[in-house]
């Protein structure tokens, strides 16, 4: 039997990607993990920092988020360095049995099912690893079954790392999940405070999501190999959408993707509850939650957004409010 086909997607979180993900792996032929492996992106970029003496005072620790780079030297530096990366950069084994529990703790979100097998990861190369945690993929959820036609990992929050994936996995596709910033926001302040971030930390992100999304359209690597995919073409044409999915993918489409009992839990027979800030059991394709920010987001909070977001609103056909654009042509 053929290889399967890799995917990577990304997006961000409160960024619609849940549905997106339980679409695709309602597909028979599909095996799509959501968020497992973040632990890994920050692995491989502090190898990145720890193996080029140049990047020593990058400001990144460890533990640090990706942030956007943008703000210093020294992280544009790390920024272009992980852009002409691979994957061929080798970990050390005390590091790979760290990374090794960092990547089993973080399936129990949302991939619990591939928690117990992470601990057991084995290469001498990041993608090494990531082969390793694919296969560890269809050994659990494939069950003795023959192996998917496609096999991928959503991980929000790593468009950088693309380039990266698409050099060491020629053959593999990228999918990266767009959601109107306004509402990505909204949901956001909505959120249990744990759950909470920065909000100019959390605009930068979104802003570097988009900023890279629009660049790998014209990027010769990414040819034919990425889909952007908006949350709002999926909720409220669930099946044109996933039909242009299958098409990006090569395989058949299964009306049964768009059913939302067939949208399981990783691993279990019941339904997995779409997280929502505003909605208990938010499963399903419901168009109301794309304008629902317009009863949440107001004010100088929503005028900063859409600001600083407008150059990106025009390149993916998001309309700023006609509101805030008045009050920002009388300031």
């Amino acid at each position: 039997m053929n290889s399967p086909l890799l995917l990577y997607g990304t997006g961000t979180a409160r960024g619609g990607t849940g549905i997106c993900v339980q679409t695709l792996a309602a597909h028979s032929q599909i095996e799509y993990a959501l968020d497992p492996t973040l632990p890994f992106y920050k692995s491989f970029r502090n190898s990145i920092i720890h193996n080029n003496k140049s990047l020593a005072n990058s400001g990144f620790s460890d533990s640090s988020s990706f942030g956007e780079y943008l703000h210093s030297n020294s992280h544009l530096d790390l920024f272009r360095e992980i852009l002409t990366s691979d994957l061929s950069l080798e970990i050390e084994s005390t590091q790979l049995k760290y990374l090794c529990a960092a990547i089993q703790r973080r399936c129990c979100y949302d991939s619990s099912d591939l928690s117990k097998g992470a601990s057991c990861l084995k290469g001498k190369t990041y993608k090494d690893i990531l082969l390793s945690f694919l296969d560890l993929i269809v050994d659990i959820r494939c069950n003795g079954k023959d192996s998917p036609c496609v096999l991928g990992i959503h991980e929000n929050w790593t468009v950088e790392f693309f380039p990266a994936l698409a050099t060491s996995f020629p053959d593999a596709k990228f999918l990266v999940i767009l959601r109107d910033p306004r509402s990505v926001i909204a949901s956001h302040d909505a959120a249990p405070m744990q759950l909470r971030t920065n909000f100019l930390s959390f605009v930068r992100s979104i802003r570097k999501l988009h900023d890279l999304a629009y660049a790998y359209l014209d990027m010769p690597l990414l040819k034919s190999r990425l889909l952007i995919l908006k949350y709002e073409e999926l909720v409220c044409r669930p099946e044109a959408t996933s039909r242009h999915l299958c098409e990006f993918l090569d395989v058949n489409y299964e009306p049964g993707m768009i059913d939302p009992e067939n949208h399981l839990e990783p691993g279990q027979s019941f339904k997995r509850d779409g997280v929502s800030s505003f909605e208990s059991n938010a499963t399903g394709y419901n168009p109301s939650r794309i304008d629902r920010w317009k009863q949440h987001l107001t004010g100088d909070r929503l005028l900063a957004l859409e600001l600083s977001m407008k150059p990106f609103f025009d390149a993916f056909k998001y309309s700023a409010s006609s509101e805030s654009l008045c009050n920002y042509d009388q300031m």
